[in-house]
């Protein structure tokens, strides 16, 4: 077989060991659940069942003699070996003869594994279809309009107010990507039997019943290594900040590098950036290929390109102010080019596309500057120089601010990515709006990056635009190695912001006593008591992986609302919608959180949350409104 590319060999060999065709490796077990959690497993896996399929047809005809045409040397060999296991079951034999046991294990490790090899290739290498038609895509807009209308908040019941329904954003002209899919009604399997008020309540317990732990996490021997200091242009482990949107918002953003670079001693390849400029706030996360040496450059880059044009171009931009809500919502229509109908949103929407472009120069100028100096072509081997495909890498871009309609205020985002990762938008109704839809690259597990000059075509960047409009609680933007881990994004982006509120990252407000146990008793826990006695179930003590020397907390616990929920009885929604069951669920992972910011609580709590499978960097940026 010709060489593949690293990422693909990786995948192969995975899924290869998910078939006993390659030894037991707690490496090719993560690259198989990496593959397991991916947004295009489902589609892939049953290609390559198919595949198998279609070799066994092939084996079969051609044992039966209807096969015609010139057979495969695999073919006949698979077919062997089908002969040779079927002869020796029907002799039930009492012992094997050496030679065929010589026989079985080179058809088996060599034939036949090649085949499935082929099999899994011929899917895996096949390029993801193009995008629709440009008059033709998002035909389903129109269908999912009431949806979208009902995950912002009601506008209020003064006399001058209308519900949200009457902020009419639909689009009369053309097929819009106002929002990214269809919502579906799949969803995460919860605990939903009937609920017998008190039955874990402390006191209380079932006979022979104990508080189980959640799952103790099989870990393979991940160690630490510290980030190389022989590269130019080192990353620093982690990184985390703070700021206030111009309407009080809290804006806390972090990365940390994940468990596979802590391993092997290579640099984070995540960069965040926000800034706040006129009545605007402005985000950009970026990830870079894992698979390109220097790719965190290119993240680096292009997030400071992207902010620094967004800030320059939208400072003195302001949305005109709407005299009724009705205005507003016919501002939010598209024109059959997908502009939109009001000029001063548009505008915004035009800036982001360029905003885009503008990182896409700054990356590719950066690969220039560095294209002859030797020491990066020494850590890339030392046969070529660098390139810009070095840097290659995603971008996510978020812009925020308000404006009045009628009496009330509204917050307006606009969205633009380039690649994988997500952004999402949870309303005060705690309703969720998906901002993004990660891109597919030529191979299964890939993705798409600012390098690639394709994906900035207007038709693209267009398809890539969303715009929520509404009252906002949280908006999230993260690379892939968080998105991954809340996969299916609808819930999970809503379980994130609730992880976010359970191990207070994020404050959500703070219901009166009275009002919690009101809310527990109609609760399996029951009580505060119940809750207390329970959180074995959903709180998972985390060893970090640090550096010896290190001062920070080396233990902590970090709660799980998918596990709180179950154990409530409630549905996930149900939870992040009521302040008391998360104001009963949610604690500190640990005695030195007191005393930290909410940033520095985030960046712990990326470099410690648990899930199989997960090794990627991992950067969030949440712009949410603080409650009391």
């Amino acid at each position: 077989m010709s060489e593949l590319d690293p990422n693909l060999e990786k995948l192969v060999r995975g899924i290869c060991w998910k078939l006993y065709l390659e030894e037991d490796s707690p490496e090719l077990e993560t690259e198989w659940d990496r593959f397991k959690i991916s947004s295009s497993y489902r589609q892939q896996a049953s290609k390559i069942s198919k595949s198998f399929v279609d070799i066994a047809k092939q084996v079969f005809d051609y044992r039966l003699g209807i096969n015609d045409v010139a057979t495969k040397e695999e073919i006949k060999k698979i077919e062997e070996l089908w002969v040779i296991f079927i002869k020796w079951i029907s002799n039930k034999p009492d012992g094997v003869k050496p030679e065929v046991v010589e026989k079985l294990h080179n058809l088996v490790n060599h034939d036949l594994k090649e085949s499935v090899r082929s099999a899994i290739v011929k899917v895996l290498s096949q390029k993801q279809p193009d995008l629709p038609p440009f008059t033709q895509a998002h035909q389903e807009t129109e269908e999912y309009i009431p949806a979208y209308r009902q995950m912002t908040v009601s506008i209020g019941e003064t006399s001058a107010s209308k519900n949200v329904e009457n902020l009419d954003y639909n689009n009369e002209t053309a097929n819009l990507p106002t929002t990214p899919e269809k919502v579906t009604e799949e969803e995460r399997s919860h605990n939903t039997q009937p609920i017998q008020p008190g039955i874990r309540a402390t006191g209380n317990m079932p006979t022979g019943e104990a508080p189980e732990r959640i799952p103790t996490p099989v870990k393979p021997p991940w160690k630490y290594l510290p980030v190389p200091e022989d590269e130019p242009d080192k990353h620093e482990e982690f990184d985390c900040k703070a700021d206030k949107s111009p309407e009080g918002l809290k804006l806390i953003g972090a990365r940390v590098r994940g468990k596979a670079h802590k391993h092997k001693g290579t640099n984070c390849d995540d960069w965040f950036e926000f800034a706040v400029s006129g009545n605007w706030t402005i985000i950009a996360v970026s990830d870079g290929a894992g698979s390109k040496k220097f790719s965190r450059l290119g993240a680096r880059v292009s997030c400071q390109a992207a902010v620094r044009k967004l800030s320059n171009d939208l400072k003195a931009h302001n949305l005109f102010e709407r005299q009724i809500e009705e205005q507003l919502s016919n501002a939010l229509k598209r024109h059959p080019n997908w502009d939109f109908v009001s000029k001063d949103i548009n505008d915004v929407q035009t800036v982001l596309h360029q905003a885009m472009n503008t990182a896409y120069e700054a990356v590719k100028a950066k690969a220039e500057q560095l294209h002859p100096l030797a020491d990066y072509s020494i850590v890339l081997g030392g046969k070529r120089k660098l390139d810009i495909k070095d840097l290659s890498a995603t971008l996510l871009l978020a812009v925020h601010t308000t404006v009045k309609a009628g009496e009330n205020h509204y917050n307006i985002v606009l969205t633009c990515q380039v690649g994988d990762g997500m952004l999402a938008a949870v309303s005060q109704e705690s309703k969720l709006q998906l901002l993004g839809k990660p891109d597919t690259g030529e191979h299964g597990g890939q993705t798409e990056f600012i390098t690639s000059k394709k994906v900035l075509d207007k038709n693209n960047l267009l398809q890539k635009t969303y715009i929520f409009p509404g009252k906002l609680r949280a908006l999230m933007v993260m690379s892939d190695g968080v998105a991954e881990d809340y996969f299916p994004h609808n819930p999970g982006m809503l379980e994130l912001y609730g992880d976010l509120v359970l191990n207070q990252i994020v404050n959500s407000s703070q219901p009166d006593e009275t009002e919690i146990s009101q809310q527990l008793r109609n609760t399996h826990l029951g009580s505060i008591g119940g809750v207390e006695d329970y959180k074995e179930r959903f709180q998972e003590k985390v060893e970090r992986i640090l550096p010896d020397e290190s001062n920070e907390p080396k233990t902590v616990f970090i709660r799980s609302v998918v596990q709180y929920a179950r154990e409530l009885g409630k549905d996930v929604k149900e939870v992040v919608a009521s302040s008391a069951l998360l104001a009963a669920g949610r604690n500190q992972m640990c005695s030195e959180c007191q005393q930290m910011n909410p940033e520095d609580k985030l960046q712990l709590w990326l470099d410690s949350y648990y899930r199989r499978g997960s090794f990627d960097d991992r950067t969030l940026v949440v712009l949410y409104r603080e409650e009391v």
